[in-house]
């Protein structure tokens, strides 16, 4: 333990006596807990406190959670105490009365100023570094209603294509793509783990400022979602990916077999032969496939191959009514549907 003097600004913190020997029985060398200011020192208890309150929270509820370290630094564990948090919690009552007893808060400080000891200079991470992602873990599992229900219900019921599909009074409805009859009844025969992509496109204008000259520079896109996401990540933009970019005046001279061969080529790679992914969870190949094509009205006709303009004697990309037909048909006919023929 350093000198009275450090016992002395210990006890200027609030620290009990108890504390202070504890310094002193593991001959702790806080000569550099001086270099901090009150703010400093206000905020690392604070955070501490908050931690200590989740932990002895955890205990409470549960004795045979284990405490987890709690460090500073780049590598500090708050996931796996997040996880904790939730591998004991069944009901969504439970989840909002303990959140609510702990006082958990969305925002925890780190100290943010490098302390120095005689030896070398330990890391302290900055505001920036830690809490904007802290923000983003404690709002996300303690904040968000009903968080506790939508992930257990979206990866106890996403099963996969080669597994039957159980609907029972509690999850009397389809809520994802991977349960619906198109995609079992298509992935049956595989024995290989196969994954569902979107594919949407839509073109833009990137020279608006240009005015009708604009359209000399615009462009067509393609995108990939993924379907078997929880919805909260599935319209994440970074989990959104561009896979193609073309002139959409290329269009009127290159037909869509050679305008989408690289596009086409790639989903054939990933349907026949996969990718290898070696995470903790699982090892193996994974294979993906086209689930739907989506885009609006002129963006699917052009993908499809059908006219570009809605003046056409046949229209219609989902069925063969003709134009006139479709001004008084008030129902529809299987036998029109294009998949039947």
């Amino acid at each position: 333990m350093a000198d009275e003097e450090t016992a002395n600004l210990l006890r200027s913190w609030g620290l009990s006596q108890d504390v202070i020997e504890k310094f002193r029985e593991n001959d702790i060398d806080c000569r550099a807990l001086k270099e901090l200011n009150e703010d400093d020192v206000s905020s690392f208890f604070s955070t501490l406190g908050q931690r200590l309150r989740f932990r002895s929270g955890l205990k409470s509820l549960h004795p045979v959670v284990q405490p987890v370290v709690l460090g500073i630094g780049p590598d500090t564990p708050f996931i796996e105490s997040l996880k904790e948090f939730y591998i004991y919690l069944d009901t969504e009552g439970e989840h909002e009365s303990t959140v609510s007893a702990l006082r958990l808060l969305p925002l925890l400080l780190p100290v943010n100023k490098p302390i120095k000891t005689p030896n070398k200079t330990s890391y302290k991470p900055s505001k920036n570094d830690v809490a904007d992602s802290m923000v983003i873990v404690v709002k996300s599992h303690a904040d968000l209603k009903n968080a506790v229900a939508e992930r257990k219900h979206h990866y106890a019921h996403l099963k996969l294509p080669f597994q039957p599909v159980t609907l029972t009074e509690d999850t009397d409805c389809i809520s994802n793509f991977m349960q619906g009859d198109y995609w079992r009844n298509r992935e049956k025969s595989k024995d290989v783990l196969t994954l569902p992509l979107f594919l949407f496109g839509d073109d833009y204008t990137c020279g608006s400022v240009l005015g009708s000259h604009g359209t000399i520079h615009k462009l067509g896109a393609m995108y990939v979602t993924m379907p078997f996401l929880p919805n909260e990540f599935r319209s994440a933009l970074k989990n959104i990916f561009l896979l193609y970019l073309y002139h959409s005046s290329d269009r009127k001279e290159v037909k869509n077999d050679k305008m989408f061969a690289v596009l086409i080529d790639e989903f054939k790679f990933l349907a026949e032969t996969g990718i290898h992914v070696n995470v903790p969870e699982f090892t193996g190949l994974v294979h993906f496939s086209l689930g739907l094509l989506i885009g609006d009205n002129l963006g699917l006709h052009e993908m499809a191959g059908f006219a570009g303009g809605f003046t056409a004697n046949h229209p219609c990309r989902i069925c063969t009514i003709s134009r006139q037909e479709m001004f008084t048909k008030c129902d529809d006919k299987s036998l029109l549907l294009r998949t039947c023929h």
